[in-house]
């Protein structure tokens, strides 16, 4: 008797879940990808500025308008109180229970990760900041003009990656797209204090929203990975 010839296995690329407790994987989408995702940063970056111009002459006309200044004082808080909330919480608690406390671990992790993406970025690109310059394609990589830290180049935009990276795990976890509304205002009142180009807060979002899906991805509620803080500084450690 011939034996029933088996079909043979078809390969299955196994990159993304469809949901929890079902066992069928497809590839990931492309813009899921570190590739696409860094594709997107940098491409989007580049549309944008060719809206620079337009962007900071508008900005400067409207800079006194009642609401424009009060987009400006919100700026002037962000990021560090969402910093200093999820430094808070970032541990099992009375006031933060395993969920919080995970979300606020990959929250300040996201943002220890795009402090330094961003720091790296202003140094080699070296952009001058509208303020100074009215060409918003001045670039000297190490540029002695700038700090840096305090008063280093324009692009990305430091206060909004860090307000996107922060923001990002708690509009997820919790299912608060509202949250992102923080970031938007973060940028825009970065633009209308003249501190950067338009595409500087388009960077610096997608920079700090990228790195948060990222730091998301790789740090599961299995991970057991906290931030703790001590007399001597923010120290991070795994439980096995």
């Amino acid at each position: 008797m011939r034996q029933a010839q088996q079909p043979a296995p078809s390969a299955v690329v196994a990159q993304s879940e469809i949901g929890a407790g079902n066992d069928i994987l497809l590839p990931r989408a492309w813009y899921d990808t570190t590739p696409g995702r860094i594709g997107i940063f940098i491409g989007a970056s580049a549309v944008a500025s060719l809206a620079d111009r337009g962007v900071k002459d508008w900005a400067m006309r409207h800079q006194h308008d009642a609401f424009n200044r009060d987009v400006i004082k919100v700026r002037d808080i962000l990021p560090w109180p969402a910093f200093w909330l999820a430094a808070a919480t970032s541990f099992p608690s009375p006031w933060a229970n395993d969920k919080l406390a995970h979300t606020s671990t990959v929250a300040l992790t996201s943002a220890v990760l795009t402090g330094a993406e961003t720091l790296a970025l202003k140094a080699v690109i070296g952009r001058d900041r509208p303020n100074i310059s009215n060409n918003p394609y001045n670039f000297t990589s190490f540029n002695p003009r700038y700090s840096l830290i305090y008063g280093a180049s324009s692009f990305p935009s430091g206060h909004t990656s860090l307000t996107w990276a922060l923001i990002t795990p708690y509009a997820r976890a919790y299912h608060m797209p509202w949250l992102y509304a923080l970031g938007v205002a973060s940028g825009a009142g970065r633009v209308m204090q003249n501190m950067h180009w338009f595409s500087d807060v388009v960077g610096g979002g997608l920079l700090g929203y990228f790195t948060a899906r990222w730091t998301e991805e790789h740090m599961n509620s299995k991970a057991n990975v906290q931030w703790v803080f001590t007399g001597n500084g923010l120290y991070m450690f795994k439980s096995f």
